[in-house]
C-alpha cells in the first residue's frame, strides 16, 4: 500500500497527512496559482476534460476493483460482488486515475483538517462542481463522498457550496469502516456501538455530530430524515445510539421536515425501544416528554397522558409486545435499565397493571401453593415404612388421611401443568412460555417438581418404590422454592431473592468451572494411590503393608466418583487424616492431601466467599432498585398466564383513549400520569428572560471590546463570549485574517453564511455594528419575547426591520456590505447617551414584519421555538439556547 502511494501522483499533489505541491501552490500563488495547476495537470484525468460527469456502472467498479487488487496483490476473492450495496452514480474523476481508495484530490483534501486545504477544495469544486458526487469506492470507506468529510469536519461553507453544485443528499457511506464494530466480528446481532457508525447518509453525520446548521441546510436541499441505513436505522435512532437527547429533540421538532419516531429498524425497534435497549435513561425520558400530551397544569403539576403503543406490553388486541419499551426495560442488566424502571411513568405503568389482574392473580396463586404445601407435609409425615401399608393392602386410619392428602396433591399438580401453564402456552406460544420461563427460576424449579409428583404415579401402580421415592424426594424441596417466586414482591424480602439468584447465576458457576479442574485433577491422585486401602485391611498384622484401622471398612477411595466426592467433602472441612495411613505412598499421600488442603479450602473457598461479598454489596447498595426490578419481573410474568381477551380489557380500565391513530390503523391507548415538574411555567419564563439579558449584555460588551470584525467571527463560533471578559482583547490586536485550522474564525470566508445582520447601537461606537443572527446567540435575539424588562433598566430599544439598501452607511467592510444587499437587517438605534455597561439590563420588542432566515419565510412562535405555528406552514431554523 505503501509503495503504491508513492508512485501515484494524486498523493504527491496533496499528502494524506502533510505537506503537498498544491498547498504550496496555493500559498504561493493563491487561487490563481490553484486554477493554473488544474488547467494543466487535471484536464487530462477528468471525464470530458471536467466539462460533463460520466456515469459509472457496475461493471466499470468490478473492473476497477480488479485492478486495484492486482496492483496490491490481493486475491480475486476480496473483490466484493455484492452488488447491493453499489448504486450507479455519476463521477467526473476518472476511475484509474483514482487513489488506492477510489478517492480523488478533493477527498484527500476534505481529510487533511486544514482550513487552506478547505479553501483549496472549494477553488476547485467552483471550478469543477461535478467532482461534489465523486465519491470511494475502496471496501473500507466505500460510498464515502465529499458532503460527508464536509460534514465530518463541521465545514459549512463547504457543505453548502457541495450541495449547490447537486451533490447527492442521499449518499451512503457503508464501507467496513462506518460499520458497528461487533458487527465486524459476528454479523448478526449488533449493538450498534462502532468508532465511525454514524448512519450511513449525510443527515445522519450531521445529527450525529450534533450540527444543527448543517442538519438544516441538508432538509432545505432535500434530505429526508426517515431513511434508513443498511441496520434500518433512522436519524432518531442515530441519536439514540450516540445519547443525543438535544438533536433529537430538534429532529423530531423539525420546521419543516420532522422526523418519525415510530420507524422500526430491522431489529424490531423503534427509537424509543431502541433506547431503553442500549440503557439511554435520559434520552428515553425526553421522548416521552415529546410523545405525552398535556392535558392540565397547575403550578408544578402537570396532568398528562403517555401514548402505549410502543410503551406496554399488552397491544391492542391482547397480544404480547416483546419489543416493546417496557420488557426491554424490565429484561435489562445494567445500572441504567435498573434506574430507567425507576421512572414515573414506568412505575406508574407497573402499579396500574398491579391494581388491573397481577395482584390477585398473585393471591390466587399463593393460596394454591399454599395448600399444596401443607397436603405434601402431612403425606410426607404419615408416610409408612411397611410396603403394605403403602399400596393400601393393610391400610390403617391415617393411610386413608395420606391418600386423600395424595390425591389433592395430585389435583393440585393437575391443575397447575394442564390448566395454568398449558393455558399461557396456548396464548403466548411456546417460544413465548420459554422467554417469560427464564426470568421466573423458581417457577421453572416448581414445574418439574409438579411433573415429578405426577410421574410418582405410573411407579405408584407398578410397585416401583424406590423410583417413586427418589422422585418425591427431588419434588419436595422444588416444591417449597417457588414461595421465593412470591417473596420477590416483597419490599423487605426481594433483594435478597435478587442476592440468591445472582450468586448463584454468577459466583456459583464461576466457582464451579475453576473448583471443578482442581477437584478432578486430585481425584485421579488420590484414587491411584487410595484405591487398595479395603485390602490392605484384610491383611493379616504380621504383614508390614497392613493397615491398622479397625471397626469400619475404608471405602472412600475405591471409585473415582467416591474419591471426587470424598474430596469436594474434605474441601469443607470432613475429612479422615488416619486413613492416609493405609495408603501405598504415605508421606506422598499426606504432602498431596496438604497441597489440596491449599488450594480448595484456603484459596478457592475464600475466593467463593469474597466473591458473593462483592456480589452483596453490589446489589444492597442498589436494594430500592433491585426490588424494583423484581417487582416488575413478577407483574410481567403474572401478565403472561391471562388471556388476551382479559388483558386487552384490562389495558382499558388503567387507560385512555388519544385522539390518535397507530401505524396499523389501530386507537391509540394513553397511560394518564400526574406528576411534579421541576420547574414551573413561570420560572421557566423567569430563566429565558434572564438568559435573553445576560446573553444581550456579552453581545454588546464583546463588540464594545474587539470591534464588529471580530465580533462577528466570534459570535458565530464555537468558543464562548466569556473568555472576551478575561483576556480583554483588544480590538487592534486581533488579526483580521487567521489560518489556524479552526473552522469557525478563519478570515472572512464564514460571514458569507450570513443571510440576515442586526445592528446593535452604543455610545462607545462611532456608528452601528453589524452583528451576525444566523447561529444560536443571536437568534435568540430574532425570536425573543415581546417584553424584557429588569430592575433599574437603563436601556430601551425597539428593534424594527429595514432593507440594507436603506440603512445609514456604517464602518463596515463594503465588501461584506455588497453581499448582504439583498438581506434584510434588523436596525436597532441608540438611545443611549453613555458607554453601555456590562451589566445594563436589555429591552427587546417583537419585529413587525417578515424575516428570511436560510429559505424559511416566517418567524416561529415565540413561545414554542421550532416548532410549526398552526397558521404558518413553515417556520425558521432557529434555536432558543
Amino acid at each position: 500500500l505503501y509503495r503504491e502511494r508513492e508512485k501515484n501522483h494524486l498523493y504527491k499533489w496533496v499528502g494524506v497527512r502533510k505537506g503537498g505541491e498544491l498547498i504550496n501552490i496555493y500559498e504561493r500563488d493563491g487561487e490563481e496559482g490553484v486554477l493554473k495547476f488544474a488547467e494543466e495537470k487535471l484536464l487530462t484525468i477528468l471525464y470530458e476534460e471536467g466539462n460533463t460527469p460520466k456515469l459509472v456502472s457496475y461493471s466499470d467498479y468490478i473492473k476497477w476493483k480488479k485492478g486495484v487488487n492486482v496492483q496490491l496483490g490481493l486475491s480475486e476473492e476480496s473483490v466484493d460482488m455484492q452488488q447491493s450495496r453499489f448504486k450507479e452514480h455519476y463521477a467526473l474523476w476518472k476511475l484509474n486515475k483514482r487513489g488506492v481508495d477510489g478517492e480523488n484530490l478533493i477527498h484527500l483534501l476534505l481529510n487533511r483538517e486544514q482550513q487552506v486545504c478547505y479553501e483549496i477544495a472549494r477553488i476547485l469544486l467552483k471550478r469543477f462542481p461535478g467532482m461534489s458526487n465523486d465519491i470511494y469506492l475502496g471496501d473500507e470507506q466505500f460510498g464515502q463522498s465529499a458532503l460527508h468529510l464536509a460534514i465530518v469536519h463541521d465545514d459549512y461553507e463547504t457543505v453548502s457550496l457541495l450541495l449547490n453544485n447537486k451533490a447527492d443528499v442521499n449518499a451512503r457511506a457503508c464501507g467496513n469502516f462506518f460499520l458497528p464494530e461487533d458487527y465486524k466480528l459476528t454479523n448478526k446481532i449488533t449493538d450498534y456501538q462502532g468508532y465511525a457508525y454514524y448512519g450511513e447518509y449525510p443527515l445522519a453525520f450531521a445529527a450525529c455530530f450534533g450540527n444543527k446548521d448543517i442538519y438544516d441546510l441538508l432538509i432545505q436541499f432535500g434530505a429526508n430524515p426517515n431513511l434508513q441505513d443498511s441496520f434500518g436505522n433512522t436519524i432518531l435512532h442515530m441519536c439514540v445510539i450516540n445519547y443525543s437527547s438535544s438533536m433529537y429533540s430538534y429532529a423530531v421538532r423539525h420546521w419543516a421536515k420532522p422526523a418519525d419516531p415510530h420507524v422500526v429498524n430491522h431489529a424490531g425497534f423503534t427509537p424509543l425501544t431502541l433506547a431503553t435497549k442500549l440503557g439511554r435513561k435520559h434520552i428515553f425520558e425526553e421522548m416521552l416528554e415529546i410523545m405525552k400530551v398535556e392535558f392540565w397544569r397547575f403550578s408544578d403539576m402537570t396532568c398528562s397522558a403517555y401514548p402505549l403503543n410502543t410503551l406496554d406490553t399488552i397491544q391492542p388486541d391482547g397480544s404480547t409486545n416483546y419489543d416493546s419499551a417496557l420488557m426491554t426495560v424490565i429484561n435489562g442488566s445494567t445500572p441504567e435499565h435498573l434506574d430507567m424502571i425507576g421512572s414515573e411513568v414506568i412505575q406508574r405503568l407497573l402499579a396500574d397493571k398491579w391494581k388491573a389482574f397481577a395482584q390477585r392473580k398473585l393471591i390466587e396463586r399463593l393460596v394454591l401453593l399454599i395448600f399444596q404445601l401443607i397436603t405434601l407435609s402431612i403425606v410426607v409425615y404419615i408416610r409408612p415404612t411397611e410396603l403394605p401399608r403403602l399400596y393400601m393392602d393393610k391400610p390403617l386410619w391415617d393411610d386413608w388421611i395420606r391418600t386423600i392428602c395424595e390425591i389433592l396433591t395430585i389435583l393440585n399438580c393437575l391443575f397447575f401443568i394442564g390448566v395454568q401453564q398449558f393455558g399461557e402456552i396456548q396464548t403466548q406460544g411456546m417460544r413465548g412460555y420459554l422467554r417469560n420461563l427464564k426470568t421466573a427460576p423458581a417457577k421453572a424449579v416448581f414445574c418439574i417438581a409438579n411433573l415429578s409428583l405426577l410421574l410418582c404415579i405410573p411407579f405408584r401402580l407398578l410397585r416401583k418404590h424406590e423410583i417413586e421415592e427418589a422422585l418425591f424426594v427431588f419434588a419436595l424441596p422444588g416444591s417449597w422454592i417457588f414461595l421465593l417466586f412470591f417473596a420477590r414482591s416483597a419490599k423487605l424480602t426481594g433483594p435478597f431473592v435478587q442476592m440468591i439468584y445472582s450468586m448463584i447465576a454468577g459466583d456459583m458457576i464461576r466457582f464451579a468451572i475453576i473448583s471443578a479442574i482442581f477437584l478432578v485433577s486430585f481425584s485421579q491422585v488420590f484414587y491411584f494411590v487410595g484405591k487398595d486401602m479395603d485390602a490392605k485391611q484384610k491383611l493379616e498384622d504380621t504383614n508390614p503393608h497392613a493397615c491398622r484401622i479397625s471397626g469400619y471398612t475404608i471405602y472412600t477411595y475405591n471409585t473415582f466418583p467416591e474419591t471426587f466426592i470424598t474430596l469436594f467433602r474434605a474441601s469443607m472441612g470432613g475429612y479422615d487424616y488416619e486413613e492416609f495411613s493405609c495408603a501405598n505412598y504415605q508421606a506422598l499421600t499426606k504432602t498431596l492431601f496438604v497441597l489440596y488442603m491449599f488450594v480448595m479450602p484456603i484459596m478457592m473457598i475464600n475466593i467463593l466467599i469474597a466473591m458473593m461479598g462483592n456480589t452483596y454489596t453490589t446489589v444492597i447498595a442498589q436494594a430500592e432498585k433491585a426490588w424494583r426490578q423484581q417487582y416488575a419481573q413478577i407483574v410481567m410474568v403474572l401478565e403472561r398466564s391471562v388471556g388476551k381477551e382479559r388483558l386487552a380489557a384490562s389495558q382499558l380500565e388503567y387507560s385512555i383513549r388519544l385522539d390518535q391513530e397507530g401505524s396499523s390503523g389501530m386507537e391509540v391507548r394513553g397511560l394518564m400520569v400526574i406528576k411534579q415538574t421541576k420547574k414551573t411555567r413561570a420560572r421557566q419564563r423567569k430563566q429565558a428572560i434572564y438568559n435573553w439579558k445576560t446573553i444581550g449584555r456579552k453581545v454588546i460588551h464583546t463588540i464594545d471590546k474587539v470591534g464588529t470584525e471580530q465580533a462577528v467571527l466570534l459570535l458565530h463560533g464555537h468558543d464562548r463570549l466569556d473568555r472576551v471578559y478575561e483576556d480583554h482583547v483588544q480590538p487592534e490586536k486581533v488579526p483580521s485574517r487567521s489560518r489556524t485550522p479552526t473552522r469557525i474564525g478563519t478570515s472572512l470566508h464564514a460571514s458569507k453564511r450570513l443571510k440576515t445582520t442586526m445592528v446593535v447601537g452604543a455610545a462607545a461606537a462611532a456608528a452601528n455594528h453589524e452583528v451576525r443572527t444566523d447561529d444560536a446567540v443571536n437568534s435568540m435575539l430574532l425570536s425573543a419575547p415581546p417584553s424584557l424588562s429588569g430592575e433599574g433598566g437603563t436601556m430601551d430599544w425597539q428593534p424594527s426591520i429595514t432593507p440594507v439598501e436603506e440603512r445609514s452607511e456604517s464602518k463596515t467592510n463594503s465588501s461584506q456590505e455588497r453581499s448582504e444587499a439583498s438581506s434584510p437587517m434588523i436596525v436597532i438605534p441608540q438611545v443611549l447617551k453613555a458607554p453601555v455597561k456590562v451589566d445594563s439590563p436589555i429591552r427587546v420588542q417583537e419585529y413587525s414584519r417578515t424575516v428570511r432566515v436560510r429559505g424559511a419565510d416566517t418567524i416561529p412562535s415565540i413561545e414554542l421555538p421550532n416548532i410549526p405555528s398552526k397558521s404558518t406552514a413553515t417556520t425558521p431554523p432557529h434555536r432558543a439556547v
